[in-house]
């Protein structure tokens, strides 16, 4: 039976669907090992309104202790410097509070913009990397159903040429006159 089977390629072909096989399921597992980076990525997608929304920023800042460190040090400095001048009502005092504000919160609002896309890029890279694993699972299993009916074909190729040999043969063309003999038509 194994020497029918290599000639019609039914072997070539159980071969090939298997290394396709073999390639997908090791495919599947490099891709399951991006499952956890997948999963920072789409973290940054739950973020990103932050990057556009200024609520969400502000948000951000009034429950960001560092925030609230720097900014109530910022106001203590700012109070105490323009009460010694004698102008603790003045319009200045107040703009120079408002100006507090925004010194104190740009930096922390640029790093959790930046952290946010960091996050983002990660995840689209892991989408990416898996997204070509998918394909190249595919590709395997393409190529496995393509051998394997490439080396089948070929085995059939291989009967009619072995067949063709034998009938073109002395010993052939003796059988095919004892044949037609036997049946009356030789």
């Amino acid at each position: 039976m194994g020497f029918f089977d290599r000639l019609t390629g039914k072997t070539a072909a159980d071969a090939s669907r298997e290394a396709a096989q073999t390639q997908v399921e090791y495919g599947e597992k490099a891709s399951s090992l991006l499952d956890p980076f997948k999963k920072i990525g789409e973290q940054g997608l739950n973020l990103s309104g932050f990057l556009t929304d200024p609520n969400q920023q502000y948000e951000y800042l009034q429950g960001n202790p560092i925030f609230q460190a720097s900014l109530d040090n910022a106001n203590n400095v700012t109070s105490r410097i323009a009460a010694a001048r004698s102008r603790l009502s003045a319009g200045d005092t107040a703009l120079d509070l408002s100006k507090n504000f925004l010194t104190s919160a740009y930096p922390l609002i640029q790093d959790q913009k930046q952290s946010i896309g960091d996050l983002l890029n990660f995840g689209q890279a892991t989408a990416i990397n898996q997204g070509n694993l998918l394909t190249g699972q595919g590709a395997a299993l393409a190529g496995g159903i393509v051998g394997g009916e490439n080396a089948r074909a070929q085995g059939y190729q291989n009967l009619f040429d072995l067949s063709g040999s034998i009938l073109g043969s002395d010993t052939g063309q003796g059988l095919i006159n004892k044949g037609l003999s036997f049946i009356g038509l030789g």
